[in-house]
């Protein structure tokens, strides 16, 4: 019965996406511009915002339990040592937009993925190490990895189109972003190994590498995209 529920609300959704993708096409004033995915900068910089925001997430939701069942810690001692991620991920979300001053975008986010892969591979060592010290470093780390690319992921995607679309543009970012969010719930629910939820981790560590490479300067992936539009 379940399994016949859920293939219903697939259907329905698979459906619906279908009708709104050519309702969005079709109508003057659209709510989404889907155009705009035809800007590779712009497609990788929301792409990379949802893996980001998938990994941090996952990292939020599955920790507590982790922490409860492997290390035996209280509720207010899981929540004290899990603050060390939220205050790392926000120090380097300042540290990122200082690197972004100086490096380009694509750097910076290549980077944060790159630290997603170290972080879920000391994740992958926790059972093994057994310290609480170790916990609050992979932690501090995994914080550092989620947080640095942030700034880097925005603006990546607002300099890639013209100052009329960023409103839209802005919309779809926060929709990939709590997209991420979304199936970081779905992936808790469906794994119940953490090893196999650390490894997925730092798959997407490996897949937001690779997105991260599609990315541009805003300035040239727009003059691309114009000059795609003049010849058609």
């Amino acid at each position: 019965i379940e399994f016949t529920k859920a293939l219903i609300m697939g259907i329905i959704f698979i459906l619906s996406t279908i009708l709104f993708i050519k309702r969005e096409n079709t109508t003057e004033n659209p709510i989404i511009d889907f155009s705009l995915f035809k800007n590779s900068t712009f497609t990788s910089a929301n792409l990379s915002i949802m893996l980001s925001n998938f990994v941090m997430y996952v990292i939020l939701l599955i920790m507590p339990l982790l922490m409860k069942s492997q290390f035996h810690l209280s509720t207010a001692q899981t929540g004290l040592v899990l603050s060390v991620f939220s205050i790392s991920m926000s120090l380097s979300g300042w540290i990122g937009g200082l690197l972004n001053n100086k490096f380009s975008s694509k750097k910076v986010i290549g980077f944060s993925f790159a630290m997603i892969i170290v972080s879920n591979i000391l994740f992958l060592s926790l059972e093994n190490v057994g310290s609480i010290l170790f916990l609050i470093v992979a932690l501090i780390i995994g914080g550092f990895s989620t947080g640095i690319g942030l700034t880097s992921m925005q603006v990546a995607s607002l300099d890639s189109v013209s100052k009329e679309q960023s409103g839209i543009a802005s919309g779809i970012y926060s929709t990939f972003r709590y997209f991420g969010s979304i199936v970081s719930s779905t992936l808790i629910a469906l794994v119940t190994s953490y090893n196999y939820i650390f490894i997925i981790l730092g798959v997407s560590g490996i897949v937001g590498i690779l997105v991260a490479k599609n990315i541009k300067s805003g300035s040239q992936d727009m003059i691309s995209s114009n000059n795609s539009s003049a010849k058609a």
